[in-house]
């Protein structure tokens, strides 16, 4: 008997710290049939195809389970699917995995020497799960598997919708290297998020933009504008929306 397959999106959070150099991950991904790919960043790599440094995907086999990075190439459509896909060092990038026709439960796994250094994480929409291990398992049918990588900070929203500003306190607080920062934006606005030392200088802006209403969590990771790690001791995060102020203290536990 087939197992109905549903189209879902699962967001895989690899966040790296203090990058100089290019990286890759490479995967094991197997539904059924094994696949080996691979994504990362190269110096002389581009946010389009590179033909010297990407593979792309054969073509789909007649039946059964395949996977491959998607890059949108409207001009190209033989190029949309990847094996491998290398993208130029930025701040933010996202990689789709498509894993699709299977059956079986997919395993996605990774040596976990490629990823010391860095944290990576799986977003399930509720909460954050480490992925040090080395192995995801997906247990549901076509689904999207997406790598995002940022270089100090993550924000992402949540499916709850608020009916005033504020500032909630991170968490956890105190903390160690990374701590969660919550904030609900009560209608479309301009909305500024930084953090101060006790000195009243701004150490790192966290959002400066417009979003529309919601609730959003910031992930910082200690680190001033500069990249740099940030000292023990007491910071101040500020949220300026709707007209407004907000505060909240923090703690950072070196």
């Amino acid at each position: 008997m087939k197992i109905k397959s549903i189209f879902t999106t699962i967001i895989l959070i690899l966040t790296i710290i203090n990058i100089t150099a290019a990286w890759e991950v490479r995967l094991k991904v197997d539904g059924g049939r094994p696949h080996d790919l691979a994504f990362g960043v190269k110096d002389d790599a581009t946010y389009d195809f590179d033909r010297k440094i990407d593979k792309i995907s054969p073509p789909p086999p007649p039946e059964g389970f395949y996977a491959f990075f998607y890059i949108t190439n409207p001009d190209k459509p033989f190029l949309e699917r990847l094996w491998e896909d290398y993208r130029a060092i930025e701040d933010n990038i996202n990689w789709e995995l498509y894993l699709k026709r299977h059956e079986i439960p997919v395993t996605i796994e990774w040596d976990p020497e490629q990823v010391l250094g860095k944290m990576l994480y799986i977003n399930n929409q509720t909460k954050m799960e480490d992925l040090k291990d080395g192995k995801y398992i997906c247990q549901l049918g076509d689904s999207i598997v997406t790598f995002s990588y940022f270089k100090t900070t993550a924000i992402f929203k949540e499916d709850i919708v608020p009916t005033k500003f504020c500032l909630n306190p991170n968490n956890p607080n105190p903390f160690n290297e990374t701590t969660s920062i919550s904030f609900s934006v009560a209608e479309k606005s301009d909305v500024s998020l930084s953090v101060y030392d006790v000195l009243g200088k701004e150490v790192k802006a966290l959002y400066n933009g417009e979003l529309t209403k919601g609730v959003y969590s910031i992930k910082w990771f200690a680190r001033d504008d500069n990249d740099e790690p940030l000292p023990s001791g007491i910071y101040f995060c500020r949220l300026q929306a709707g007209g407004r102020e907000f505060l909240q203290k923090m703690m950072l536990l070196m």
